[in-house]
This record gives structure tokens, C-alpha cells and sequence, in this order.
């Protein structure tokens, strides 16, 4: 049987773009079935010597289960195939089956797109865009950066020039919930902290994102990292600096900061939260900072193992990835456009599609 393959480079004409072996369905006459074609980016079509598909498609449809699992061997030389597998498999233990067929189904199927106004031709793979899939995660990332990173471009230089880097830490929990009230309460006092004087004044607006931490001995540890236009205010006195460990903090907060008027970021986030971890940076790259947040935001829980993401997935399910607050709601955040890399042509026909083997 024939195969499509292509290379990862751009070019015109009949290179090649992506290294990828397809089977492509090509419906011929009713009275000879469906041949099995193999498409090159040239748009000459070249059938498989004698080879004829007489199957239907309901057929195909229940052979399809074993050319995923061909896939799923095939991926396991670099390692994204095991790490899928397992937290499919987790996703079955915990009931969750409608999620791990989703999952399951990622990336195996394509269509074969061409360009109306240049006549460029690309495969685009299905996707699931789940969390938790290591398949969707990096195109989901891109997505993300090009709806936030590029509409900070419209930022009066008032907020540019005030844009801060701020994180948060809230308290540790031993489990997450499924219905995210470690979130909605990180975010809640998060609000309440926006909320605080003299911060209502000086902060302008922003956006944020929560990333989950876990370790095997403290739990689960909830960060929230938020991009933020801000007039300066401190984060602690110089008397709480001086401080050399968390018991001579603990003695100086109920000595002083209690009847303190000037309240340091640190102590108006220890009222709304708990916690005094904070920290906050001067950004000078906008667009950089958009892309640490939604890394952050994206990345594979760290050390957790296929049952803890399942876990978090549950906890994060139906809710947003960034959240925005104050002037930042004005912007204008466009949704990203599939576009031609040679044109930037917007319209494209589908021709054919298939599965991956």
C-alpha cells in the first residue's frame, strides 16, 4: 500500500512537510467500492497497485480501533504514546469514559486541506483539546498566545509602563475537590485582595491564571500568576525584611503589622488568604510574560503521576483558562484564524481524509 509522507519544512510545489505515513480514502465509482489512494503534495493522486477496499464504511469504521492501536505502538518510540496511554487508561479507572475515548481518538485521523487562493496543500490531524492530553497541550498553548500575547500590542503606554509580574501562592491542600473550590476560594481572595485600600486605586487591571504544584509529602500547592498594570506599592516594611526566619515574622506580624495603617502587599494577602507568599516584578516584555503565564497555566503537573492528573482534570473541568479583570476587559482579543503560511489565505476546500497507520 501506498504511502503519503511529507516533511516538517515549509516549501512550495511538491516538497514534502511533515514525515507521517496516511491511509487516504478516495470514493470511486459505486461499482468499484473505495480505492485506497496515496495523495503528494504535488495534487497528483497515485493508487496502490491492484489494490481495491471494498469494504464499507460502517466497516472501516470498526477496523479503525485497530490501526489507533498501531498508532499508539508506533508513538511509543518517543515516549508521548506510554504517557498517553496511561492517563487514558487512568481516565477509564476513575469512570471518566467518555473523556479517555476522547483522548484515544486524538491525532489519528486527518484531512487534507488546499489553499483556494494559492492552492497550497497541508494535513491537519483531529484534536480533542483536553488538559491533560500531551498531544493538544503544545497547539493549545499557541492558540492561547496568539489570542493574549498579540492584543497586548493595544496597550495605552499609561499600563505598559505599569505592567507587574504577580504571584501568589495560596495555602496547601492534601486533595483536590471536583467541583474546583481550591480555585473558586484562591480566586475569591484573589478579588477581595483587588479590592483591599489602597490597592483599588493603584490597580488598574490585568489577567491571570492558576498553576497547580504537587508533592508527595505537602499535597497540592495552588499559585496564581497574574499580569497586572499596578502603581507601586511594597511588599513588606524594612523592619519584616530584616526578619531572619518565619518565627521572627510570625512575632513581628502580631506586634506590629496587626495595628499597622500601612499595610505591605504581604500582609493585605495574608488577611484575604492565609498565605504571605508573594512576589512581583517589573515586566518589560509584555508579550513574554503572557507566554510564562500560559505556560505555566499548560504545563504537565509536575511529579504527578497519571491518577493525580486525572484528579486535577477533574477539578479544572468547564473552567476558564485566563481570566481577565479591570481595563484589561476593554481589550480587543481576537480569536485566532487558521491562515495560509505562503498567502495568509483564510479559505481552504477539503479534498480527502483518513486515518493515520
Amino acid at each position: 500500500m501506498s504511502n503519503y509522507t511529507h516533511t516538517k519544512k515549509k516549501s512550495r510545489g511538491s516538497q514534502i512537510l511533515d514525515s507521517r505515513s496516511v491511509v487516504v480514502e478516495a470514493p470511486q465509482r459505486e461499482t468499484q467500492g473505495n480505492l485506497v489512494a496515496s495523495f503528494f503534495l504535488d495534487g497528483s493522486p497515485k493508487l496502490a497497485r491492484g489494490e481495491k477496499k471494498a469494504s464499507s464504511r460502517e466497516k472501516n469504521q470498526n477496523d479503525f480501533s485497530l490501526e489507533r492501536t498501531a498508532l499508539l505502538v508506533h508513538s511509543n518510540r518517543s515516549g508521548i504514546g506510554l504517557q498517553k496511554q496511561a492517563i487514558i487508561n487512568a481516565l477509564k479507572g476513575a469512570d471518566e469514559w467518555k473523556e479517555a475515548e476522547k483522548i484515544e481518538n486524538c491525532h489519528t485521523r486527518f484531512m487534507f486541506l488546499v489553499c483556494d487562493d494559492c492552492g497550497a496543500p497541508a494535513v491537519f490531524s483531529n484534536s480533542c483539546n483536553s488538559r491533560i492530553c500531551p498531544d493538544c497541550s503544545p497547539e493549545m498553548k499557541k492558540k492561547l498566545i496568539a489570542k493574549y500575547g498579540n492584543s497586548l500590542a493595544h496597550l495605552s503606554k499609561y499600563h505598559i509602563e505599569r505592567l507587574k509580574f504577580l504571584t501568589l501562592t495560596g495555602p496547601n491542600v492534601q486533595k483536590l475537590d471536583d467541583k474546583g473550590k481550591v480555585f473558586s476560594e484562591l480566586r475569591k481572595a484573589f478579588t477581595k485582595f483587588r479590592h483591599r485600600q489602597p490597592l483599588d486605586k493603584k490597580l488598574k487591571g490585568g489577567l491571570y491564571a492558576i498553576e497547580t504544584t504537587v508533592d508527595e509529602v505537602k499535597g497540592w500547592n495552588v499559585h496564581l500568576h497574574a499580569l497586572v498594570s499596578m502603581n507601586y506599592h511594597q511588599v513588606a516594611c524594612d523592619s519584616m525584611k530584616k526578619c531572619k526566619d518565619r518565627k521572627e515574622e510570625i512575632k513581628f506580624e502580631n506586634d506590629h503589622c496587626s495595628v499597622c495603617k500601612n499595610k505591605c502587599l504581604r500582609r493585605l494577602w495574608q488577611e484575604c488568604s492565609g498565605s504571605t507568599v508573594l512576589d512581583i516584578k517589573k515586566v518589560y516584555d509584555p508579550k513574554g510574560a503572557v507566554i510564562e503565564i500560559i505556560g505555566y497555566l499548560l504545563k504537565a503537573v509536575p511529579l504527578a503521576s497519571p491518577e493525580q492528573l486525572v484528579e486535577w482534570w477533574r477539578a479544572w473541568r468547564n473552567k476558564p483558562y485566563i481570566k481577565l479583570f479591570g481595563e484589561f476587559m476593554k481589550l480587543d482579543f481576537e480569536k485566532p484564524k487558521l491562515l495560509c503560511p505562503w498567502c495568509d489565505g483564510s479559505r481552504f476546500t477539503a479534498h480527502s481524509q483518513g486515518f493515520y497507520t
